[in-house]
């Protein structure tokens, strides 16, 4: 709402302490919390952990909560009044809060807004860069105490009094830069950027954001580019573009849609989306283009080594050519390359040290790449936009056996698909025996054309199910 006597855009934020009984929580945010969890979900919670309203009838007696300017609560936009972390009065007030919700009620996932009222600072929305923020106007009651030191003191105390075991997403960063460092060490995840949307160009907000500052994803926190949206109203390839990018850099991985409501084929791309494979992909060009269009994911904690490259046309207008070394992506060496595109559903022709690729405005490709081998090996699989890389706990190749062995993870009721290059020298290999060594999976050639071999794996309870494929020289 807008002040009638100051002008400020305030916020009337919850005192988290009573319900309405013939509100949209009827029973209380506890009974809630329990019927979320017993659906086998984590209950999360979405609240302003460092801001009243300092003239709602609550604060009427704690009006010392607050940072002042000029003898009066100071007040941000966006924010209402920023309370004064180093007063003890309001230290026990934001412990009592994150109390409640984590331990009282049982709310294990917080989603924390509004820092920026953390340090008794304006709002700057949308800024990328250093903009003055009145930091410092604003007075505390401890003058010992930096403006900074009582926000992550206040960051401090919502962790003290929730536990160890709530994860603690931030927001924002773009809003307020001083957030981004000042928060370090403190929260699990950050929102990295300002809200997207359904609009193409808002939705290249999360992965401009997100590529600028990929270095602090999964070593200082998860970053968080904001919500993918699959719902139909979106085209087909703004989805699985913006879906590909949060799966393959495995940026905290969100979704805020009518679920009931989306079609087969948009819940097909969330599925294919998770779980988050937790390694460190990077972009190949990031000093080359506003938003990186390569990125690789690379999986080389056993043998064989897996490698994911992301093609991203950002453009929403104009197609795009891209043609970059093999070595400076980040591959392997090699004399030549085999893959498989994911969303083409198509085997990628053996290429040399340069790959190649046209996209259409607002687009992308995602490519699992191996060397290519004398022997079958595994390209890509069905399950995940990462190709194998969260699924494939196993691939050996039997020499004396001629026998391509492995263990895949599946999904219950949810065909899986290996896909097999089973070059040879001059000829392809043909796939001659199919077995499982787990009772509840069944395998099945889907069908062979030349090298490239199509493997269904079906599974009614889902788990890790062991296979062997034995070849014969063609």
């Amino acid at each position: 709402r807008l002040d009638g006597v100051t002008g400020v855009q305030t916020c009337a934020l919850p005192i988290f302490t009573t319900h309405r009984p013939d509100g949209p929580y009827p029973s209380g945010m506890a009974k809630t919390a329990d019927g979320i969890t017993r659906l086998g979900l984590t209950p999360g919670i979405w609240f302003m952990p460092f801001a009243g309203t300092w003239n709602d009838p609550f604060f009427a007696d704690k009006q010392d909560f607050f940072a002042t300017k000029d003898g009066k609560p100071f007040e941000v936009n966006w924010g209402g009044t920023c309370f004064d972390i180093t007063n003890p009065k309001t230290q026990e007030y934001v412990q009592s809060t994150a109390g409640r919700i984590a331990r009282d009620w049982g709310y294990r996932y917080f989603k924390l807004d509004g820092l920026w009222t953390g340090m008794a600072a304006d709002i700057l929305y949308v800024n990328t860069g250093f903009k003055d923020d009145r930091l410092g106007e604003a007075v505390l009651r401890d003058p010992e105490k930096t403006h900074v030191e009582a926000y992550r003191d206040g960051l401090k105390l919502v962790r003290k009094a929730a536990g160890q075991d709530v994860f603690l997403l931030g927001c924002n960063v773009a809003q307020n830069m001083r957030t981004l460092g000042a928060s370090f060490g403190l929260l699990d995840a950050m929102r990295i950027g300002p809200d997207n949307g359904r609009k193409w160009s808002d939705m290249c907000r999360g992965p401009f954001s997100g590529s600028n500052l990929y270095f602090l994803h999964g070593r200082v926190w998860y970053n968080d580019p904001d919500p993918v949206y699959v719902t139909d109203s979106v085209p087909l390839e703004h989805a699985r573009a913006l879906v590909s990018w949060v799966a393959l850099t495995g940026q905290l991985n969100a979704s805020s849609e009518d679920y009931k409501s989306l079609s087969a084929g948009r819940i097909h791309l969330l599925q294919r989306s998770m779980p988050a494979h937790g390694l460190k992909p990077r972009p190949a060009d990031l000093f080359e283009e506003r938003i990186p269009r390569i990125w690789l994911l690379t999986d080389d904690r056993k043998e064989p080594r897996r490698d994911v490259v992301g093609l991203f046309n950002w453009s929403e207008k104009e197609q795009t050519h891209i043609s970059c070394p093999a070595e400076r992506i980040g591959l392997p060496k090699a004399d030549r390359y085999v893959g498989f595109d994911y969303w083409a559903d198509r085997f990628v022709e053996p290429f040399g040290s340069v790959l190649e690729s046209d996209l259409p405005p607002a687009s992308s490709r995602i490519l699992a790449i191996r060397p290519v081998s004398e022997h079958p090996q595994v390209v890509s699989t069905s399950r995940h936009i990462a190709q194998g890389i969260p699924d494939l706990i196993e691939e050996k190749w039997d020499e004396g056996a001629r026998a391509l062995t492995g263990v895949s993870r599946v999904v219950a009721k949810d065909p899986y698909e290996l896909r097999i290059a089973a070059m040879g020298q001059g000829k392809p290999w043909k796939a001659a025996t199919l077995k499982t060594l787990s009772p509840d999976g069944t395998i099945s050639l889907v069908g062979q054309d030349g090298w490239e071999v199509r493997i269904r794996i079906d599974s009614p309870c889902g788990g890790d199910i062991r296979w062997v494929i034995a070849f014969e020289a063609d």
